[in-house]
């Protein structure tokens, strides 16, 4: 079987740009396993600085395409040189199947669906039309990919339970088609990691309570009500935040913490490999998001054993049960915010049983293994259909 993936923005997810998120992770698991079944993985991503433009080992075939200009037209063309490769990937190596990971890939992938006729699986990770960064004139273009690209493709995956019924009911699309995906977990990566050699780095003295954020620096993640949140817990507490990733809101928020006075408290990691070592050394994780897909930081920071709190956005209601294995808050609420993590900085017990419920949770329910299961049995039935 060979399938075309079509949407990652950096393989291997090393994060050499702010564009490596969620979706490079989620590409990069499941091609690792899907490689394992015997498929023949085509990966078209972005060319990056000091990197090879085509790579092969065994049966896995990368190849980089260039982009131009700022984050949209970056997007666009990243995509519009992808479509345009793609055309002669399929007609020279007989592909059988095309994946996109969102819904700018979804829309191209929607036209050689119907200009070459290969059946289409979209990976739906996150709607940009609900995202509260974009302009309405940007949202509008993007509601018209996420249309286009639901309405041709075979099949779907969402990441948040309740989009089920959303895309049914706005879109039409038949429930036969749609199912619920997410992400998955290495947890023994997790729970072996060690982080206290990055103390150093962070300039914090033993037994400060360390609070952690891990994500893009975007205004849809709520970071100006977490750092104003912290403000409260920092005359309490002896704690510091830590900000672990880069983006557009960067230089922002670094003024509300001016503003805050926080400066010797908040600490900027940028962005960071081998996020389980810094999670090893943080005493609570928080998600402040204003709206989120499938968080893939919460369920490795559930992993690591630490307690979580979250806004009810996204799957995150769906991942953790209030009170049992993490807690939940309303997203731009910063007395709520505070108060949750004061608690959980000063209930020891509480933490313990919380982390052991997460983890095992994790376990259970998010492996990558039962997450690319899930994949390679769509990819069998719209390539025999």
């Amino acid at each position: 079987m060979r399938v075309l993936l079509l949407g990652s923005k950096e393989y291997p997810a090393l994060f050499r740009s702010e564009a490596c998120g969620g979706i490079e992770v989620h590409v990069e698991a499941i091609v690792k396993r899907l490689l394992t079944m015997g498929v023949e993985v085509f990966i078209v991503t972005r060319l990056l600085p000091n990197v090879k433009m085509v790579e092969s080992q065994g049966k896995l075939y990368v190849y980089r395409v260039p982009s131009l200009g700022a984050k949209l037209l970056r997007t666009f063309t990243f995509n519009l040189s992808s479509f345009l490769l793609s055309i002669y990937l399929i007609a020279k190596y007989n592909i059988q199947l095309i994946h996109a990971n969102d819904f700018t890939s979804g829309f191209f992938s929607g036209i050689l669906k119907l200009s070459l006729r290969r059946p289409l699986l979209l990976s739906a990770p996150t709607f940009g039309s609900k995202q509260p960064e974009w302009p309405h004139s940007v949202k509008a273009v993007l509601l018209g990919f996420e249309r286009f690209s639901l309405m041709t493709s075979d099949f779907a995956f969402v990441f948040v339970p309740s989009d089920i019924e959303y895309v049914c009911m706005r879109y039409g699309i038949s429930r036969r088609k749609v199912a619920f995906l997410g992400n998955g977990v290495d947890v023994e990566r997790f729970e072996k990691a060690k982080g206290s050699k990055l103390l150093g780095r962070t300039r914090l003295p033993e037994g400060v309570k360390v609070i952690m954020f891990i994500g893009r620096l975007t205004r849809s993640k709520g970071l100006q009500y977490l750092i104003r949140a912290f403000r409260r817990v920092a005359d309490e507490t002896e704690s510091a935040l830590l900000i672990v990733g880069d983006g557009t809101e960067k230089k922002h928020l670094y003024r509300i913490v001016k503003e805050t006075e926080l400066e010797s408290r908040i600490i900027f990691l940028g962005r960071c490999l081998n996020v389980e070592n810094l999670l090893a050394i943080a005493d609570v994780f928080v998600l402040p998001s204003l709206y989120e897909g499938f968080p893939i930081a919460l369920v490795e920071a559930m992993a690591s054993k630490k307690p979580v709190i979250s806004t009810r956005v996204g799957a995150a209601p769906f991942i953790i049960e209030d009170e049992v294995d993490g807690f939940l808050i309303e997203p731009g609420d910063v007395d709520q915010l505070s108060h949750a993590i004061l608690r959980v900085l000063s209930d020891r017990e509480l933490c313990e049983k919380v982390s052991e419920r997460a983890c095992r949770k994790v376990k259970e329910r998010y492996s990558w293994d039962s997450i690319c299961e899930k994949i390679y049995a769509v990819y069998k039935r719209l390539t025999e259909s």
